[in-house]
């Protein structure tokens, strides 16, 4: 399915029924084949992207041409190549910020619906969007954190879709959110449910509000078949 709006869609002048919003379920088979280790890694040097693809989105298969992009030490957005490559977490947990839905996802149609949603059977790849949380702050459910609490908590986009990553996707915490599921939160958020798999220390004085990654690459890109690094 192209597009996976919130909204069931309904004729204008039907009367507005009960939102039904099903349980998170487990990504398929099939779907489980596009992890981080699927993907050759892009370098910047060779430019290696895959063969832009028209058409509507019909399944990740379409893109095994394409390469992965993740850089940890990203600081301008219009160095990612907007055609040819899969983005990481982190990745998206920044052009979210910046680029309009329209171009989101004529940009990256693997990660991006026709509306600029990121796409619910997406598997998460490479790096994690992550914040750090001091004790006394709120997540998106209202939930305190509390003393020992405190630490590095994945980014939620709009409250539904965990930017977990590699490392969340490995130690099993990703699931396919229900459709129709009613949006929290214009931006990126985080819930207390999911504190970051890795941590560091104390806190990173590279975060910023966009989410960070503490998550050295060469843990990514040692595991995939092919790679190269990205600095």
């Amino acid at each position: 399915m192209e597009d996976e709006s919130l909204e069931p869609p309904r004729p204008s002048d039907a009367p507005r029924t009960a939102r039904i919003i099903k349980s998170p379920r487990v990504p398929t088979p099939g779907l489980k084949i596009y992890t981080t280790e699927h993907y050759h890694f892009y370098d910047p040097q060779l430019n290696n992207v895959g063969r832009p693809l028209n058409g509507r989105f019909v399944s990740f298969k379409q893109y095994d041409g394409y390469t992965l992009y993740m850089n940890a030490r990203l600081q301008d957005v219009d160095t990612i190549p907007t055609s040819g490559v899969r983005l990481d977490d982190l990745t998206i947990s920044k052009v979210l910020s910046v680029f309009s839905q329209k171009k989101l996802s004529q940009a990256w149609p693997a990660e991006f619906d026709t509306k600029g949603m990121v796409r619910a059977t997406r598997i998460p790849l490479g790096n994690a969007a992550k914040r750090w949380v001091d004790v006394g702050e709120s997540d998106v459910d209202g939930v305190v954190v509390r003393a020992g609490e405190q630490g590095y908590y994945y980014q939620w986009w709009r409250g539904l879709h965990c930017l977990m990553g590699k490392e969340g996707y490995d130690a099993g915490q990703y699931m396919i959110r229900p459709r129709f599921e009613k949006p929290k939160t214009q931006g990126l958020s985080f819930k207390t449910g999911y504190k970051a798999v890795i941590q560091q220390p104390s806190r990173n004085t590279n975060d910023d509000d966009q989410g960070t990654s503490n998550t050295n690459s060469s843990e990514v890109e040692g595991s995939a078949r092919n790679w190269c690094v990205v600095s």
